[in-house]
């Protein structure tokens, strides 16, 4: 992955013990023309280290099997505290987050971290491919 490739930290699906989906998901038609970031605030308490970041993923994909009643996690990406990107569902699939218009959009998951963002977004060109023209 580019990502990890360029030095950002990257937890892979298989790194964190992510469940396989519950059913069979919709192929994406790679269309992506928008970034969708979802501020989950203070829903989850800042994970430390790689070994937070997996005991807080395992967790949003538990809810969002459970209580939210997605196939799979419901965002593409997440970004933990400490700035740890972490894929969540795979990119060739749609996500669930956005009720009624989730095609195109590439989903995107943060908790507190605002300023790593910022950070992320200054050093990397995601903007400029996947933001509108």
């Amino acid at each position: 992955m580019q990502l990890k490739q360029k030095g950002y930290p990257l937890l892979e699906r298989s790194s964190w013990g992510a469940k396989p989906p519950k059913n069979t998901l919709t192929p994406s038609r790679w269309d992506y023309r928008d970034i969708v970031i979802h501020h989950a605030g203070r829903s989850y308490s800042c994970a430390v280290g790689e070994h937070g970041a997996i005991e807080q993923m395992k967790k949003v994909q538990s809810y969002d099997m459970g209580e939210q009643a997605f196939d799979d996690v419901g965002y593409h990406y997440a970004v933990s505290c400490p700035g740890e990107v972490i894929e969540a569902r795979y990119i060739r699939f749609t996500g669930s987050h956005v009720k009624g218009d989730n095609t195109g959009n590439l989903l995107l998951s943060c908790s507190n971290i605002w300023p790593k963002l910022a950070k992320l977004g200054s050093r990397s060109t995601a903007g400029n491919r996947f933001g509108r023209s």
